[in-house]
């Protein structure tokens, strides 16, 4: 297994700028979606929304604890958010659903493995942290409407 890539969508009932603008604000709004258990201390290093934002959070998983540095691009603005670093890449891409009343989120996340068996266990971890950063996606969108 040369890489993990995990991807995972769900249709969230508001506006597609809406659901961009949490994603987008490191400030208050993305660490509010991060997996709790998982994600802890996240810190803006610059900026702090959208492109050019560099943020550092610790990361526990699996036994292990590390912290990771990723910088925010926006390859296109209000639809795509990357987030790199750390040798991982996850990417947030967002489109109008429903006449632009509803968005279909899509997460993906691609790393380097483990070898062997610990490498298609972290495949299956990461698979199950987008959906709950997607389900906590919808409900912050849906207690801030």
């Amino acid at each position: 297994m040369n890489q993990i890539h995990a991807e995972v969508s769900k249709v969230i009932e508001a506006p597609p700028e809406a659901v961009y603008a949490v994603i987008a604000d490191y400030n208050e709004s993305h660490p509010a979606i991060l997996p709790k258990h998982v994600f802890s201390g996240l810190v803006v290093e610059q900026g702090g929304v959208g492109a050019g934002t560099v943020v550092r959070v610790t990361m526990a998983a699996l036994g292990t604890k590390q912290e990771l540095q990723v910088t925010v691009s926006e390859p296109e603005p209000g639809r795509v958010l990357i987030e790199s670093g750390s040798g991982l890449t996850t990417t947030f891409a967002v489109e109008p659903v429903g006449a632009g009343r509803s968005s279909k989120v899509t997460i993906t996340a691609d790393a380097a493995p483990s070898p062997g068996l610990k490498g298609w266990i972290e495949k299956v971890v990461t698979q199950a942290l987008l959906l709950d950063e997607l389900r906590l996606l919808a409900e912050y969108v849906q207690k801030k409407s």
